[in-house]
């Protein structure tokens, strides 16, 4: 057999050696020397190195990496192509070009920057094709031969290979190539220096004692290793919810900064009378429709060995190929388990609903004005010097120094920020409009934010939002709370919606507080109040027939705006089969016995969950009638 494959790797040789005279010559030169200097094993060895190395040729070949690929390639993928890129040996049959010339393989000593593809039948300048832009120059030309094209004719090949180095642009490219080899080199070097010079004796002894083949500190093997501690925790993990047998998942999904969408899964299980809710897998997928993310997430609870005969429950954001009520991912898995309800996260179904609300116009225009007053002051040191100058003098007990930016869907609880620090922002404005010292767009602009807030308009809305958000701040704090219950979640919903309420049926009587307070601050700096101009042809304002501004702003503002704001928590909160787990609280006594609970209702809850229950449906509706019977008038003072 041996011999078999000496004779075809010799054929291999000779065939190619016969494509011409010259080419002949120069390879049986070569054979001839290595069977005078060494013995034919020898020979067959450097034969053996010759095809095992033109075999991995494809993987590494230079040409690979040409183009738009460079710019996605890894930091592991950029280090193996400069540190492993292929690299004919002496047995390498390079191709004539048209005026019969080679390439000559010294070339790769004297020029260690080229790079010959095999692929391409030409040389690549490597760090250019790596680190440069495929425009480049000060006139910005695209880049050509040695960076996105190979170089084939060597007629004038030194003179174009020297030419190339003092470009500036291949120059800057050396220097990011030396920089990146040192910054992966020795960053892990520096590391273990680090923490040997930190006490870390078992790591010092390895160091010192280990084979050199066995230190177990390449990046390979230390992926190795984190592969398999996170195989090992996972697989705890996956124990214990086998364990606890009934689980829930929450999924969400993310661009990360190469724009690939990744699926991230967590699960929620009760394990040791304790809720447990942990990470499992981070996913790539490519397609993010309803219907392939549901037979992603099957696949991985499979593989996992969790049987979906035991999923209970379904947590997404609010997206349509999430929540969709028949393509959606939660649709999906119902129709596969009808038991695993889907859930909208609580707090985050408030903050859409603030969110939402707030897309009144005048309320949108008031929002945006005070981004535009957060970013101004942020963007520029020397503008936040005089705000915390001033801040500190009016507010010396003050923590906090800075705006914070308003999140579209997250910044309710930063609703009062302007309207705390109205005075010192008026006056650091004020002061940056008259300054000698800032440029004109810095002036302008301060001026023209400083007229916005001194409108009568800008105040009341502050004062309504400031007014509606202090009943929904507390509830957006409890809502993040991580041992809240489900049901006291919709409880709490349902108090704030019935102070909502009771504030539009005595909207009069609400709207004078709020009025009388934006009197006392437009009286305090001297705004005057009026309502916004109207016009004949205007459309897109509402031109309520009153000169009164009083009643203008309580039905033009604060009632629209209350509105809109308790039919979108309505319409996040209410329904949505929320109903049927409230009343499964009820089969625990203390809940059954504090509140005037219909037993049938109940117990048609308790037959979706038939096969979950300890015991039949009358055993569980027998204790029920007792409690209600010999319990009716409960008293939770007497159970203390």
């Amino acid at each position: 057999m041996t011999l078999n494959l000496s004779k075809i790797r010799s054929d291999e040789v000779q065939d190619r050696s016969k494509v011409n005279n010259e080419e002949n010559v120069s390879t049986s030169n070569v054979i001839s020397a290595a069977v005078h200097d060494s013995s034919s094993k020898d020979l067959q060895t450097d034969v053996d190195n010759h095809v095992q190395k033109n075999i991995f040729a494809d993987a590494l070949d230079i040409g690979n990496f040409i183009g738009s690929q460079s710019s996605k390639l890894s930091n592991d993928k950029k280090y193996l192509a400069l540190t492993k890129i292929w690299r004919p040996d002496i047995l390498y049959n390079f191709p004539k070009d048209k005026d019969s010339r080679k390439f000559q393989l010294k070339w790769l000593n004297d020029f260690p920057w080229l790079s010959y593809s095999q692929k391409h039948e030409g040389v690549y300048c490597k760090t250019c094709v790596l680190f440069s832009r495929d425009v480049v120059g000060k006139s910005k030309e695209n880049a050509g031969q040695l960076c996105t094209k190979p170089l084939n004719k060597y007629k004038k090949a030194l003179e174009l290979f020297k030419k190339h180095s003092n470009n500036d642009y291949h120059k800057f490219s050396i220097i990011k190539a030396d920089d990146f080899k040192n910054v992966v080199e020795s960053t892990e070097k520096e590391l273990l220096k680090f923490r040997i010079d930190s006490g870390d004796d078992v790591l010092k002894n390895h160091l010192q004692n280990c084979p050199k083949n066995a230190s177990f500190i390449s990046k390979t093997t230390q992926n190795d290793l984190i592969d398999c501690c996170a195989s090992v925790i996972l697989g705890k993990i996956v124990n214990a919810i086998k364990e606890s047998k009934y689980f829930s998942i929450l999924v969400d999904e993310t661009t990360d900064i190469s724009t690939s969408e990744q699926l991230i899964l967590c699960i929620r299980y009760v394990f040791h009378n304790k809720v447990q809710e942990d990470f499992l897998k981070l996913i790539i997928v490519e397609n993010t429709t309803g219907y392939n993310l549901s037979k992603v997430i099957l696949r991985q609870l499979d593989d996992l060995g969790l049987n979906i005969k035991y999923l209970r429950g379904q947590g997404y954001d609010g997206g349509g190929n999430m929540s969709g009520k028949y393509q959606g991912v939660q649709a999906q898995i119902l129709k596969i388990q009808h038991l695993a309800l889907y859930t909208h996260c609580a707090s985050h179904c408030l903050n859409l609903s603030i969110s939402k609300a707030c897309s009144k116009i005048l309320i949108r225009n008031i929002v945006g004005n005070i981004q535009e007053i957060i970013t101004f002051f942020r963007a520029s040191p020397k503008r936040m010097l005089p705000l915390k100058t001033t801040l500190t003098n009016v507010l010396p007990n003050s923590k906090s120094c800075r705006l914070k930016s308003v999140c579209e869907t997250r910044w309710v609880e930063r609703h009062d920020a302007i309207l705390q620090l109205y005075d010192v922002i008026i006056n650091c404005l004020d002061e940056l409009g008259n300054s000698y010292e800032e440029t004109t767009l810095t002036t302008s602009k301060a001026n023209n934010l400083l007229n916005c807030m001194l409108k009568f308009e800008f105040l009341i809305t502050l004062q309504v939002l400031a007014e509606l958000f202090s009943i929904t701040l507390p509830l957006s704090k409890q809502l993040q709370n991580q041992n809240l219950e489900y049901f006291q979640s919709l409880q709490m919903v349902n108090t704030i919606l019935e102070e909502l309420e009771n504030k539009r049926k005595n909207n009069i009587q609400s709207f004078n507080s709020i009025y009388t307070k934006s009197l006392i601050s437009a009286d305090m700096h001297k705004i005057e109040v009026k309502k916004p101009r109207t016009c004949s042809k205007q459309t897109n304002r509402e031109n309520i027939l009153t000169n009164d501004p009083k009643k203008y702003f309580r039905l033009t503002l604060y009632l629209p705006f209350l509105d809109y704001l308790i039919s979108e928590i309505k319409n996040r909160f209410v329904g949505h089969g929320h109903e049927t787990i409230m009343r499964l609280q009820y089969l625990i006594p203390f809940f059954f016995l504090h509140e005037n609970t219909d037993i049938e209702k109940i117990i048609e809850s308790a037959k979706l969950y038939v096969d979950d229950l300890i015991g039949s449906i009358e055993e569980v509706k027998l204790p029920l009638a007792l409690q209600k019977e010999h319990f009716p008038h409960f008293d939770e003072q007497k159970l203390i």
